[in-house]
């Protein structure tokens, strides 16, 4: 359950918030609160600069965004701190810990590659160049590859 403090930070931070918070759940018992939000400028500016970083377009419009207020926690306590994801009606979705950059950044490149044909299977996330979720470049150039924020 959200606390009073972190509803401060999303009225501080995020005076877009809209709707009602939506809940994910990962394969633990830990749930992680997920509040929709409409994209702030900079994050329409951070995406145009990837599409020109990678030399594709990309379609910020049709992205949903959401926010999370802690991390998603896996199996082995890893975590996840940013999640870009299509549904099965192509419906893209961003969602961010706190709205970071640099987050925003990584998530609006998956993006970006996947309107453009990239298509890669799931695999966990690491830094070796052969992550196939993670292309190197433009993962590198265009985007950090790895990144965990200070909480």
């Amino acid at each position: 359950m959200l606390n009073l403090s972190r509803w401060a930070v999303v009225c501080a931070i995020a005076a877009f918030v809209h709707s009602t918070p939506l809940v994910a759940q990962n394969n633990t018992s830990h749930v992680t609160y997920v509040i929709e939000v409409e994209a702030p400028e900079k994050w329409a500016t951070i995406y145009h600069e990837a599409e020109t970083c990678v030399g594709q377009v990309g379609d910020f419009a049709s992205v949903s965004w959401f926010v999370m207020f802690e991390p998603i926690t896996g199996l082995r306590n890893e975590h996840t701190w940013g999640l870009w994801r299509v549904d099965s009606s192509d419906s893209r979705q961003i969602i961010t810990y706190r709205g970071d950059p640099e987050i925003v950044r990584h998530e609006v490149l998956h993006d970006i590659l996947y309107l453009n044909g990239f298509v890669s299977p799931r695999t966990e996330a690491d830094s070796l160049s052969t992550d196939p979720e993670h292309p190197m470049p433009p993962f590198g150039r265009c985007a950090l590859r790895h990144y965990e924020p200070t909480r």
